[in-house]
C-alpha cells in the first residue's frame, strides 16, 4: 500500500512539474508573438512633402519651394507645367515656342539639421496659345530599397506667366561690308526714366538660412536694368583644404591649423547682372559656401546681400540690402 502511495505522489508531482513547465513555455511564446516587429533601417521617419506654397496659390513669377523630409538627406523636387493647346480648325499641330520652362524641372535637394530644404529661384513660363495651365509639384526620396513620393500639390497660374512674342528688327547689312548685320548689345545701364519702385531681391529670404554647398540670389528689376550684386561676409580663411560636412566649422586635425584668421565683414564677391525679359527676373551665378582664393580657402558663417541698381552714370541706387547665414553644416 505504502509503494503504492509513494508511486501515485511521485506521478503527481511530475505531473505538477510539467503543467509549470508548459505554462512558461507558453507565456514566453506569447510575449514573443506581442513584440512589434523592429522597423527597417532603411525606412525613412520623416515623409518627403511640400510646405510652401500651399496647394492653390497662385504663381505669378519666379518662386522658391520649401518642404520638409527626413534631416540631412537630399530629395528630388519636380515641377511640371500641365497645360493644353486648343484645337487647330485646319487640323494641323499647333506650333510651340520651346523653351526649358514650359518642360518638367527636377531639383536634388539636401535638407538641413531640421529637416528643412529650399529650392533654387523657379521660373516656368507658358506657350501664349497654352490653355487649361497649371503647376504640378512633388517630391520623392528612396533609402536603400524603400521608395516614397509625395502626392502632386496643384497651383494656378497667373497671365504674367505667358511668353510674349515681340517682332525681332535686325538692321540691314551696311554695303561693301563684311560685318554681321547684327550687331551686339551695348551693355547700358538703367534706361533713363525707368520705374525703379519694382525693384526687389526675392531670394533668398532675409534673416534665413541658405544653401547645402551653394546658393543663387536673385530679384525683379525694370525692364533692361543692370542689377550690381555685393555679397560681403563673416567668417574664416585657412590654409588648410576644407570640404563641406554637416555641423559646424572644423578644420583639420588636431584643432584650427595656425593660419586660420577670422573674417569679418569682407568682400566674397561682387556680381553684374542684367534682369532677363524672358525669365522675368535677375539671377547671379551660384555663390559657394567655401571658396578658393591666393592659396586660402574661405569659409562664411553670415552673408550681407546688397543688390544695387545701376543708373545711366554707373552709380549704384536703390539699395536692398538682407542677411542670411549658412545652413548649420561643418567645414571637414
Amino acid at each position: 500500500m505504502k509503494t503504492n502511495i509513494l508511486y501515485l505522489s511521485k506521478a503527481l508531482l511530475s505531473l505538477v512539474f510539467i503543467i509549470i513547465f508548459s505554462l512558461n513555455v507558453n507565456a514566453q511564446s506569447g510575449e514573443k508573438l506581442k513584440r512589434k516587429p523592429k522597423p527597417s533601417s532603411q525606412e525613412i521617419e520623416n515623409k518627403p512633402a511640400i510646405t510652401f506654397p500651399t496647394a492653390g496659390s497662385v504663381i505669378d513669377g519666379p518662386f522658391v519651394i520649401i518642404g520638409k523630409a527626413e534631416p540631412n538627406t537630399y530629395i528630388n523636387l519636380r515641377v511640371s507645367p500641365i497645360y493644353n493647346f486648343p484645337a487647330n480648325p485646319s487640323g494641323k499641330p499647333t506650333l510651340r515656342i520651346s523653351t526649358k520652362e514650359h518642360n518638367p524641372q527636377e531639383f536634388s535637394i539636401k535638407a538641413d539639421e531640421k529637416g528643412i530644404w529650399q529650392s533654387p529661384p523657379i521660373q516656368v513660363l507658358f506657350d501664349p496659345k497654352a490653355i487649361d495651365t497649371k503647376i504640378f509639384a512633388f517630391v520623392s526620396q528612396k533609402s536603400g530599397s524603400k521608395y516614397y513620393e509625395s502626392k502632386n500639390i496643384e497651383y494656378k497660374t497667373s497671365p504674367k506667366l505667358f511668353l510674349k512674342t515681340v517682332p525681332m528688327k535686325i538692321p540691314a547689312m551696311e554695303n561693301n561690308t563684311n560685318e554681321s548685320s547684327g550687331k551686339p548689345q551695348k551693355d547700358e545701364p538703367l534706361i533713363k526714366g525707368g520705374a525703379i519702385s519694382n525693384f526687389k531681391i526675392i531670394s533668398p529670404f532675409d534673416n534665413k538660412n541658405v544653401g547645402n554647398d551653394g546658393f543663387y540670389v536673385s530679384g525683379e528689376a525694370p525692364e533692361g536694368a543692370l542689377v550690381r550684386v555685393e555679397v560681403r561676409f563673416s567668417g574664416y580663411k585657412s590654409k588648410s583644404e576644407i570640404k563641406i560636412g554637416n555641423v559646424g566649422p572644423i578644420f583639420p586635425i588636431p584643432t584650427i591649423d595656425k593660419n586660420t584668421t577670422t573674417v569679418n565683414n569682407a568682400i566674397w564677391g561682387t556680381y553684374n547682372v542684367r534682369y532677363n525679359s524672358l525669365m522675368k527676373m535677375w539671377i547671379t551665378d551660384e555663390i559657394k559656401l567655401i571658396k578658393k582664393s591666393n592659396d586660402y580657402s574661405y569659409w562664411a558663417n553670415t552673408y550681407t546681400i546688397t543688390a544695387s541698381l545701376i543708373n545711366e552714370k554707373g552709380q549704384a541706387v536703390n539699395s536692398k540690402t538682407i542677411q542670411v547665414s549658412r545652413m548649420k553644416t561643418k567645414a571637414i
